[in-house]
């Protein structure tokens, strides 16, 4: 049950961290949101910065996971066409899909204060990419 308080959390804090930005994301409103009361969520993160942390660090598993599906369900395309596909798949994820929203967000606009967690996360990541083609 535990566990799953966290993850409702993080999946939560995903959502309101991609629509308002880390500033605009309200502990309050993510916990009533959860069903819980804003001090349970200390019972899961240290506070707003740990969260934000670990839902860029489950964002980017997530999404280097679909990269990796993507490669592995296009692998016996020419490359041409599967880098094209890959292309066509990114915009529309990168529009529909809040976990890139979030992502985008998140690269683009870190909270002040984590920039340098925000680049150890990212950093890794990106360089993580060309391995999956």
């Amino acid at each position: 049950m535990i566990y799953l308080k966290a993850q409702q959390l993080l999946q939560t804090s995903i959502h309101h961290f991609a629509a308002h930005g880390y500033e605009g994301a309200s502990l309050q409103e993510i916990a009533t949101e959860v069903g819980i009361k804003k001090p349970s969520i200390y019972a899961h993160y240290k506070g707003k910065d740990d969260l934000f942390l670990q839902a860029t660090t489950y964002a980017l598993q997530e999404q280097k996971r679909r990269f990796a599906t993507y490669f592995t369900k296009t692998r016996q395309q020419p490359l041409e066409q599967s880098l094209h596909g890959f292309f066509d798949w990114f915009i529309l994820e990168q529009q529909d899909d809040v976990l890139m929203r979030f992502i985008l967000r998140a690269a683009y606009f870190p909270p002040e204060k984590l920039e340098q967690e925000m680049s150890d996360s990212f950093n890794p990541f990106f360089d993580s990419l060309p391995d999956l083609l």
